[in-house]
């Protein structure tokens, strides 16, 4: 679903049990954010920062939120065909930290 705010088109885009049965992402076409809810969410340490730095140390943190809350492959296959043809320049989860280019891109291979 587009959701048009001026000229910015934000799409809504089913994730069904990406942590919840309703669940969705939003996509800014004009930032080229995909806000992801649960999916990139991580049990952080005693720290926090804003943008991941090293991604390997980050997806060691994402691992056990995403194999307690996300154990099913199939809507996460299903939520990656969708979000392959977009052009993301960042992923902003909901508990997470932000991931930019070729950190976004790890993250969705």
């Amino acid at each position: 679903m587009d959701i048009v705010l001026g000229k910015t088109i934000l799409k809504a885009l089913p994730a069904h049990f990406l942590h919840s049965p309703s669940n969705f992402h939003l996509y800014d076409s004009v930032s080229k954010i995909l806000f992801t809810g649960d999916l990139g969410a991580a049990v952080f340490p005693e720290y926090m920062v804003l943008f991941v730095e090293d991604f390997e140390s980050r997806a060691k943190l994402m691992e056990g939120f995403h194999r307690r809350y996300l154990p099913c492959r199939r809507p996460l296959d299903k939520r990656l065909e969708t979000i392959r043809g977009l052009d993301i320049r960042m992923i902003a989860p909901q508990h997470g930290v932000i991931m930019e280019d070729d950190k976004a891109e790890k993250f969705l291979e």
